[in-house]
This record gives structure tokens, sequence and C-alpha cells, in this order.
């Protein structure tokens, strides 16, 4: 019988101690890789890290067709962040003289006889995905003919930006309403200045103003890259200019950044899961979540402050103009799934503050409730509203509208 010395029995052991951990490894990093994979294909949550030292290879080369004048639709604005070009045009949109999404110009003055009502948001409003026509403010013309509405949304906005756009363009057309959209994602856009940080992958690599609290009121940080001459600084100097932009920015604050660890699998989990726990149960996560309670707005998190007191002087500088404001929530994909699968809103505490503050709004989510199958509200959606989508909204809308009074019923 062999008896092992001691020498060979630890070397026994050392194998066996490096063969449990190879095979640990192995088989964190094949549950990490199938995890992955989950969580992108049913969660939509990817690995998708804040680059904090250089732009994309994608945002240089938008940038440089930006320089160069190339972009069709959208332009870098001084104060706005970005807009649509006056006359820009894609495959699907159209924008008139003033960046509006329209098929014509506006006299600055309604015509007698017409209600111009003007919407304001992000892609939502502006109608994503569908052509001219098909958005929900035409098809609300084609309802109610007497009627004018006028498109101010623009894709990737924030709720700051349309509110910005409201001061800056909206007034100047004098509508007698005024629609304040508000999808739910809004509220990640108010504590964003350069957008690839919020959304690594979107062709919008430009910055953006954004307000900060400023001991009970709201101070605005202006757009830290106004002018072109700013983007050509940028693309020469990236690392510096990021760093810069996200000073002020949650996400290059909060969210996991690139590293020379990123091949294996279990390394990206490990960052995803640290910042979707980060975002939904830290202090100053914009999202609460629990075991014994709905996922909802954190209103005690900067971003709901900052969007509450944004509608608060939207809601009254419109008053103060002479028009009437509605402020209009629009069910993003997810919203209109998590209402009809679970009869739940995560930006339910915003719905609260309106009606606590008494102002008129009107919630299209509870339209979802006269669909009776699941696989029909997937029919309103593409990944914005489809063309029967916006016919939905248009058609709710118009009724809350004709209901509260602010259009006549004749108006037909």
């Amino acid at each position: 019988m062999m008896v092992l010395t001691r020498r060979a029995f630890q070397a026994k052991n050392l194998f066996h101690l490096i063969f449990l951990f190879v095979f640990s490894a192995v088989v964190l990093e094949i549950f990490s890789f199938l995890a992955l994979v989950v969580l992108k294909e049913l969660f939509l949550v990817s690995y998708k890290p804040v680059r904090s030292q250089s732009l994309s290879e994608s945002h240089q080369k938008i940038l440089a067709s930006v320089l160069t004048n190339q972009f069709s639709y959208f332009i870098p604005s001084a104060t706005l962040g970005w807009a649509i070009r006056p006359n820009g045009s894609t495959n699907l949109y159209r924008a008139n003289s003033y960046g509006l999404r329209a098929d014509r110009d506006y006299d600055f003055f309604p015509s007698p006889g017409v209600i111009r009502i003007a919407a304001f948001g992000d892609s939502h409003v502006h109608g994503d995905e569908v052509t001219n026509e098909n958005t929900w403010e035409e098809r609300l013309v084609k309802l109610k003919p007497n009627l004018e509405v006028l498109n101010f949304g623009v894709g990737g906005y924030g709720f700051d930006q349309a509110y910005l756009r409201y001061q800056k363009e909206g007034v100047a057309f004098h509508p007698q309403i005024v629609l304040i959209g508000f999808a739910s994602e809004n509220i990640y856009r108010v504590v964003n200045t350069f957008r690839p940080f919020y959304s690594p992958d979107d062709g919008l690599p430009f910055s953006k103003p954004r307000f900060l609290i400023d001991k009970s009121d709201l101070k605005l940080l202006e757009n830290p890259l106004a002018h072109l001459s700013d983007y050509e600084y940028f693309l020469k100097n990236e690392q510096e200019v990021l760093e810069q932009l996200g000073r002020h920015d949650y996400y290059y604050q909060m969210k996991y950044r690139e590293g020379k660890f990123d091949f294996f699998s279990f390394m990206k989990l490990a960052k995803i899961l640290k910042f979707q726990i980060g975002k939904r149960f830290l202090k100053g996560g914009i999202l609460r979540d629990g075991v014994f309670q709905n996922a909802a707005y954190n209103s005690d998190s900067e971003a709901f402050e900052v969007t509450k007191r944004i509608m608060e002087r939207f809601y009254h500088e419109v008053i103060q103009n002479g028009s009437l404001p509605v402020i209009v929530f629009l069910p993003t994909r997810d919203d209109a799934f998590r209402f009809y699968k679970r009869n739940e809103k995560i930006y339910s505490p915003l719905v609260a503050f309106c009606e606590e503050k008494g102002y008129r709004y009107v919630d299209l989510t509870n339209g979802l409730r006269t669909i009776k199958r699941f696989e029909s509200v997937s029919e309103l959606f593409k990944g914005h509203y489809s063309e029967l989508g916006n016919k939905f909204i248009a058609n709710y809308l118009g009724t809350y509208l004709e209901g509260e009074g602010l259009i006549a019923p004749d108006a037909e």
C-alpha cells in the first residue's frame, strides 16, 4: 500500500483546490452569461458602461457629420442641446421652416375660429416611427377640423428641454391650449447633461442643459457645449470634455465605467446588478422598489424633485401667458404592459402631485382599461406608438378635451 508523502498530499490538495476554483469560475461565467441573455431579452437591460475616456466610434462619426453640416434632421442647439433642423427631413419625418414637425408653416397667431393646441415633449409627442400624417397630433386634427395642433416634440428630449422649448419658441405661436407631454422615462433625463452617459447607443451625442436644485428654487445649468466650436474641441480632447460634462451628470457619477476585465461575463453582470440595485434602493435612487410595494418614483430623489418643480413652473407659466395648460401622461410600452398586467404605474407619485396642486391632467394609460386583450395592447406599440397607437391616443385625448369643455362637441 502506497503511503502519500506530505509533499504529495499537499500537491494533491492544491490540485483539488485549483480544480474547484477553475470549475466554480467556469460555472459562474456560464451562469453570468445566461443571466446577461435573460436580462437583455426579458428586461431590455444590457451592459452599457459610461464612456469616461473617449467617445464611441459611431458618435465620433456623427459629430463629424454635424460639423460638416451633413446631419439631415437634428442639429445642435445652444440653448436646448439639440433641435430639429428647419425644413429637415428623413424617410419618415418632415419639419417646417421653424423646426416643428409639420408639412406647412404656421402664422404666429391662429386664424379666427381655429383652436390652436401646442404639444411639447419627447419622442412620444414627436411621433417617432410613424409618418407625419400618422402622428396623434395630425390624427386629432382629422377628428376635429377646427383644431390646429402644433407638434413641438423632439426625440430624446428631457422634460427640462420641453419646458425650455416652450419658453424659447412655443409662446410666440400663441396657443390657446398647451399640452405638457410627459412620458415616465422623462424623469431619468432631467439629471443628465450628456445624452450618451444616459443612453450609450443613442444617435444623439449632444450635451444638454439641466436644472439643479438651489435651496428652494431651480437653477439652470446652461448647455455646456453651446457652439459648434465646442464640439470641434471635444473631438480633439475627448477625455477632458467628458470629465467636465460628467460633473453634474447623475449617470457619470453613479453608473459603472468600462474596465480591463469586462471580457468576463460575471464582471459585467456584477456591475449591472450594482447599478440597478443602487438605482432602486439607495437614497439617491430614482426608483423606489420593494417586496411589499409596487415600483414607483422615489419622491426623495433629486430627479423627482427637479421634475416636480419643472412641472410646477411649466404649468404656471402657460397660465401667465394666457393659455390653458393640460398635463398629458403618455404611456410608454413598459408603462402599458405594467399597467395592463399589474395595474401599476411607476409615475403615480407625480400624478398624486398634480392632484394635490389641482392641476388639470389626463392620464392616457387609464384608456388601456377599455382594451380587453393583451395582444391588442401590444398592437399599439412598435418601440413608440404604432399607427394604431397614435390613433388610440388621438381618440382618447379628443374625447377628454371635449368632455372637459375645452373644445366644442360640434367641432367635427
